[in-house]
């Protein structure tokens, strides 16, 4: 591919008002803000371990895990479409019927999740059914934040975004364990995170688009934003696989207490992970306006190399801090009961660098245009991570599992690599400090498999 060249263009010519680099508390918000959104079921997580323990935490993670990956692949990439329409945007008034659309589109995707959930609850016979349907509708709802993320950035509101989820941080955790005081029955506790949900999500959303009136649901238009979408579905449906599936087939093959163990550990990773999802969605209107193929620059180039040395150097840093307070962290917030001998929070603490900066990449990659080149590469991450957790995973128990989430972010790293070099996307003097982070999550997917490899052969 050839790339034009480079101009030297000023700010009003080169950079909508929506689309301007933000000043640093902008990024800063927003990453808050997105840490807030895993925060909160995070300390649902550790409300709900000590009142139910590791079965009942199983059964929650289970019923979150699959709720949450339903409702993620039904609102046909509601926040990257809206990051699309802000990069061709003049300023936040310009996306104000797309903010109303994606959150049609967001509340669709509840009511199908939560119907989904429940129509395979009543076919696998599943005990204590109302139970999994409320905690479903409760974590289909209260994951929109990440959508609400999005829409704060979009229409300049980070800063509110951020105050509003601080305050609303402690609420669901707090409404679980009060109904726990009145009821160990786990059908109030899940009746009451759904109550604390929906009151949550509606201050949030409302402090980040207050412009923003309902307007009724246009099938036409909806459908038409869903056929636009079915790239960013089949992309969250990939990363689902990849990211999330370790829980539910734990649960399938090792029992929901062990699934309860394995989700305890990997909660505080994913609350790491948010750090870069969180820059790449800042930076996502900024992909989709310099490094579209139709007007890719060598600023461009710039920008994203710039972007992942940053996140990357970040991850060593996240990857130390995880790996070194990881384990005690666990043992103290959720009881020792959820403490296993080889601590499976540094096999995970090993593959954050790839990790953040394969988040980075991916999203350059969308708004170069080649999302089906990325589905692509996810479809590989995720297959591999589900083999190998059905070949080892009876042999090796959930270190597998860390692993094989560890393996899957540097397939995407170096496979994400490869085509953004060949495309001019990425510099070739970033590929030094990719190599590193591979090479650091090579060694935690050592750690995990060879005992399990070792056993199986």
């Amino acid at each position: 591919m050839r790339v034009p060249p480079d101009r030297t263009l000023s700010p009003q010519e080169s950079d909508p008002p929506a689309l301007r680099s933000s000043p640093k508390a902008g990024l800063l918000s927003t990453i808050g803000s997105a840490l807030a959104s895993r925060g909160s079921p995070a300390l649902v997580s550790f409300a709900l371990a000590r009142l139910l323990g590791p079965g009942g935490l199983g059964t929650y993670a289970s019923t979150a895990s699959l709720a949450a990956g339903v409702a993620v692949v039904l609102d046909f990439g509601a926040p990257q479409q809206l990051q699309e329409a802000a990069g061709r945007a003049r300023g936040p008034r310009d996306i104000l019927t797309d903010v109303s659309t994606v959150y049609w589109m967001r509340f669709m995707a509840v009511l199908f999740a939560t119907g989904a959930v429940c129509v395979g609850a009543l076919l696998l016979r599943i005990p204590l059914i109302s139970a999994v349907v409320l905690f479903a509708a409760a974590v289909s709802i209260g994951e929109s934040s990440w959508l609400l993320v999005t829409v704060g950035r979009c229409m300049d509101r980070e800063t509110y975004g951020l105050a509003t989820a601080l305050f609303v941080l402690a609420i669901p955790a707090m409404a679980c364990a009060m109904a726990g005081r009145i009821s160990h029955d786990i059908r109030v506790i899940a009746a009451a995170l759904l109550t604390a949900q929906i009151a949550v999500i509606s201050v949030w959303a409302h402090s980040v688009s207050p412009s923003v009136t309902p307007r009724p649901l246009r099938w036409q238009g909806y459908l038409t934003r869903a056929r636009h979408g079915v790239a960013y579905a089949i992309s969250a449906a990939l990363g689902w696989v990849y990211g999330q599936s370790d829980v539910v087939i734990t649960s399938a093959m090792l029992g929901t207490a062990w699934a309860g163990t394995y989700y305890a550990n990997y909660r505080l990773f994913a609350i790491a992970q948010m750090a870069s999802i969180a820059a790449s969605a800042h930076w996502g209107p900024r992909f989709f306006e310099l490094c579209h193929r139709e007007r890719l620059t060598l600023r461009a180039r710039e920008f994203v190399g710039a972007k992942v040395r940053t996140v990357t150097c970040g991850a060593f840093v996240a990857g130390i801090l995880l790996g070194s307070l990881g384990p005690l962290l666990t043992g103290v917030i959720f009881g020792k009961r959820f403490t296993v001998d080889v601590p499976v929070i540094l096999i995970l603490a090993a593959g954050l660098p790839a990790s953040y900066a394969s988040v980075v990449l991916g999203g350059a990659i969308t708004g170069y245009g080649a999302q089906r080149i990325r589905n692509y590469v996810q479809a590989i991450a995720g297959l591999s991570n589900i083999a190998l957790n059905i070949w080892l995973l009876r042999k090796g128990g959930i270190e597998v599992a860390a692993a094989t989430t560890t393996m899957a972010g540097c397939i995407l790293l170096a496979l994400y690599a490869w085509f953004a070099t060949r495309m001019k996307l990425l510099p070739l003097g970033t590929l030094s400090i990719i190599g590193l982070a591979l090479a650091i999550g090579f060694l935690g997917i050592v750690a995990g498999l060879y005992p399990a490899i070792r056993a199986a052969v």
